[in-house]
């Protein structure tokens, strides 16, 4: 009996059973576009990687969320007040502290109608030692017909080794090594003219609680590689990858 293969599933047993000595999946003409505008929108200063946002080429205007940023902000700190332990207000203070954020003086009464504010939420993970709270921003939030931050943006391509490639290359050596960046995000800034899609509303702590006006609410702003942009996890691995490269021979 004769056994009739097309062409896609002969390709994709060769492709098994050549894993870890193929060569690597071609790279798409867009995916070498948004890699070259990340290079040329990449700079080294003051022993920090600035980049930009990864735009789509039609990106439009965003439109003013502020309103669904207070009702976001307004059920968060109901939620911090049952639970303090979560810290947040911790967190916030000692990003302000190393540069993380950064605040922007605004009269929120005059301006709610333009610029785009980031919703936020606490992540929690039991099973870290460390760091068991991240600040999580909404980059998806959008009014009716509008746009979100995320519709606006470009995810990249993905630039994580291949987990199999990873796991082969432990039988090379007798001792393998793996390392933890901290904060590895947070330590990639963002350059100034795209700040200004990254801001956030937090409560001031000169009243007891907060309230639905715009007196007890201040406007910060992220610096670095925020947690929930669509593009954050390109721009870390790609920052990672410049990074041994520049250093490669050394």
């Amino acid at each position: 009996m004769r056994l009739a293969l097309d062409f896609d599933t002969v390709k994709d047993m060769w492709l098994l059973e050549t894993i870890g000595i193929n060569s690597d999946k071609e790279v798409s003409m867009s995916d070498k576009e948004i890699l070259k505008s990340f290079e040329q929108n990449t700079t080294y200063t003051n022993k920090r990687y600035e980049t930009r946002l990864l735009w789509k080429e039609d990106s439009k205007e965003l439109n003013s969320n502020y309103e669904i940023a207070k009702r976001r902000l307004f059920s968060l700190n109901k939620t911090l007040e049952k639970n303090e332990e979560l810290k947040y207000d911790d967190i916030i203070r000692e990003h302000l502290r190393d540069g993380i954020v950064e605040r922007v003086e605004m009269n929120l009464d005059q301006n709610i109608n333009t610029g785009y504010f980031l919703p936020h939420h606490a992540a929690v993970r039991e099973q870290k030692d460390s760091t068991k709270v991240r600040i999580v921003f909404d980059a998806s939030s959008k009014g009716k017909g509008a746009l979100s931050l995320n519709d606006c943006l470009e995810s990249g391509p993905n630039l994580n080794s291949d987990l199999l490639k990873i796991i082969l290359r432990f039988r090379l050596h007798k001792i393998a090594f793996c390392a933890d960046i901290q904060r590895a995000f947070l330590e990639v800034g963002i350059a100034k003219e795209d700040r200004e899609f990254l801001k956030f509303l937090w409560t001031k702590k000169e009243g007891p609680n907060l309230d639905l006006s715009a007196h007890n609410i201040e406007t910060l702003r992220c610096k670095r590689v925020t947690f929930g942009v669509k593009c954050s996890p390109f721009l870390l691995a790609a920052i990672r990858r410049l990074h041994v490269e520049k250093y490669e021979k050394e």
